[in-house]
């Protein structure tokens, strides 16, 4: 056992010296969670309507919560916002020169003509 414990330090000193890489064991189990967070993203992404659904009933159990407590209004407020800037990003196409007046007219808006 004492011989183990050597081995470890040796190779986290070598590790904190630039040798080989050597992840702690707090590092092995958050990889070990974005593993497994991934392999059920994967899984996930074919069911467009179970997700959707679920992810209305979490916002639906969310809201109710912050009505019966009548707070985290700070929160709610700042997740609206992430939300509404996730679905704008995905409204706005990738290609903007794709767009109606982009053609280069001096960056001027549509009463700019």
């Amino acid at each position: 056992k004492k011989g183990q414990k050597a081995k470890k330090n040796v190779q986290y000193a070598a590790n904190m010296n630039g040798g080989n890489p050597v992840d702690s064991p707090a590092a092995v189990y958050v990889a070990k969670g974005r593993r497994l967070l991934q392999y059920w993203l994967d899984k996930s992404t074919i069911h467009l309507l179970p997700r959707w659904l679920f992810f209305l009933f979490l916002f639906l159990l969310f809201s109710l919560r912050v009505y019966v407590l009548q707070g985290y209004f700070i929160i709610a407020y700042g997740y609206g916002i992430y939300l509404l800037n996730n679905f704008i990003a995905f409204l706005t196409p990738s290609d903007l020169s794709s767009l109606p007046g982009a053609g280069g007219g001096g960056g001027g808006g549509a009463l700019a003509d």
